[in-house]
């Protein structure tokens, strides 16, 4: 536990903190007080014309006039160490020092960390917002986000949404309120200068704001309206995958440097794809669109781990574990098959209506169109589809 008494240890914490607001109140006079306090009034302003706008747009939205209540009653004291925070969290990258004064001594004892704190120990800028957004009792933009889930929770729980115009109105309701959340995270932070911060992470801005709002409830009302609006194709979807989840990958014609669910050799212990359908099945477990594309980009990372895996202790060529375009797909409709993810077309839905085109042009939109062209071939399955793929019949 280190030399130092118990009591010696508090006043070296207590001296450390201390050094750290201190320093941090030096920077915010020096720099940024004159910026920082007048921008507390005005943010919230700007937040209720857009609030009247969106109000002319949808009259009958339901959560405008709760965020309307919010902001009426809202303490701009509560905000105050949020900005101070910012501030500091910029003076530390900007200058790139990692504290102006010496950490207290390393410890094996872990501590639990105040939260005002939290960003000394922040790797990123969005990690370090995300935090903030996570306190929606002292800040402004997290209270926001709740109120939104509230009051989008107790319009549409009940609702049975199945006609194409309902799930569209949902949608853009959704957008909407990502926007508003947007254009009020760069109004609340506006008055401090991060102009650099933010006009260069916009996208990770966006896309943090997006994870935030979709979370809890707004993302399982969404997944269920795209699962009603399509949901005979989503039961046919399922129907399948319960019919021929039973295939070998030598059922579906994959060639045979690929065909690893069964051991190459008495005793191998390392053989099939059982990593990378694990990793397909986690993307029922986040309500985060990015993250749900990033296990889709993992799974084909773990297809080629699986296949090292199987080949490691063999003296096969290189080249014949080159894996094309076609093997890929026919390895992604066995993963497919075998996870057996209820809704799984409701979930891409999800991914491309809310993860930004930018993202949808590189890789991760590759393997999207992969599990969408898997889906297509899972659909039109029959066994005269098996006969051709295993080399029995022709195309």
């Amino acid at each position: 536990m280190g030399n130092s008494s118990p009591s010696s240890s508090s006043r070296l914490r207590k001296k450390y903190f201390q050094g750290v607001e201190k320093a941090k109140r030096d920077y915010n006079l020096r720099k940024c007080f004159l910026i920082t306090h007048s921008s507390d009034l005005d943010w919230r302003v700007s937040v209720y014309r857009d609030l009247e706008a969106l109000e002319v747009c949808l009259p009958d939205i339901a959560w405008t006039a709760a965020l309307r209540r919010l902001l009426q009653g809202w303490d701009i004291l509560r905000d105050r160490h949020w900005k101070s925070n910012t501030i500091w969290f910029d003076y530390l990258n900007t200058t790139g020092r990692t504290s102006v004064i010496a950490s207290p001594r390393a410890s094996m004892c872990k501590l639990e960390r105040p939260l005002d704190f939290c960003e000394l120990e922040c790797k990123d800028f969005q990690e370090f917002f995300s935090m903030h957004l996570a306190c929606p009792q002292t800040h402004a933009v997290a209270a926001i986000i709740q109120v939104f889930h509230h009051e989008f929770k107790e319009t549409y729980e009940h609702k049975a949404i199945s006609a194409e115009t309902d799930v569209g109105r949902l949608l853009q309701e959704v957008h909407l309120g990502i926007e508003l959340c947007v254009e009020a995270f760069k109004l609340y932070y506006g008055g401090i200068n991060l102009e650099k911060l933010m006009s260069e992470n916009f996208q990770e801005i966006e896309d943090l704001i997006t994870e935030k709002v979709l979370a809890n409830e707004v993302h399982d009302i969404l997944l269920q309206a795209f699962s009603r609006e399509d949901a005979d194709r989503e039961a046919k979807l399922m129907k399948q995958m319960n019919r021929y989840s039973d295939l070998s990958t030598a059922d579906l014609g994959i060639e045979s440097a690929f065909c690893i669910d069964t051991p190459r050799f008495e005793g191998q212990v390392e053989f099939g794809y059982g990593k990378a359908i694990r990793c397909l099945v986690e993307l029922q477990t986040t309500t985060s669109p990015m993250q749900k594309l990033q296990y889709i980009i993992d799974t084909t990372r773990r297809i080629c781990e699986c296949i090292d895996d199987y080949w490691k202790l063999s003296d096969i060529s290189r080249e014949k574990l080159v894996i094309n375009a076609d093997q890929i797909l026919s390895v992604f409709i066995y993963i497919v098959l075998q996870a057996r993810i209820a809704n799984l077309n409701s979930h891409l839905k999800l991914i491309n209506e809310f993860v930004s085109k930018e993202v949808l042009i590189g890789n991760g939109g590759f393997y999207m169109a992969t599990i969408a062209a898997s889906l297509e071939h899972i659909l039109t399955m029959d066994e005269g589809m098996l006969r051709k793929l295993k080399g029995l019949e022709k195309f």
